[in-house]
């Protein structure tokens, strides 16, 4: 009966299920920290490595050039976008997650 149940509620909620989607959401994270993505790369590795360096070099030589801050400011600029772009593909995974939880944990009620 368990099974049947199931089977009728992930057929019944499949499109709201949007596992597609999850797929495609991970894949876009995979490209773009795995892979070199042609159309806009993720640049988010490379410019923590470079705030690294900056930072660092601040911290050791005890000043700030202008032309460091302004730097600086592009790196954080380039590091949440990225970051941003890789959060938005996350939630999309797991809001897939929690949608078939529901389901599943719905069924032990019964």
């Amino acid at each position: 009966m368990k099974l049947k149940s199931l089977r009728n509620k992930l057929k019944e909620n499949y499109e709201r299920l949007a596992l597609l989607e999850a797929i495609d959401a991970f894949d876009q994270i995979r490209s773009l920290v795995v892979e070199d993505s042609e159309k806009r790369p993720c640049l988010a590795k490379e410019s923590l490595l470079q705030l690294f360096q900056l930072v660092l070099g601040i911290i050791q030589e005890g000043c700030l050039e202008v032309s460091d801050e302004s730097k600086i400011w592009r790196l954080l600029d380039v590091i949440e976008e990225d970051v941003y772009r890789i959060a938005n593909n996350a939630e999309i995974i797991l809001d897939t997650v929690h949608k078939i939880q529901t389901l599943l944990s719905g069924l032990d009620e019964k």
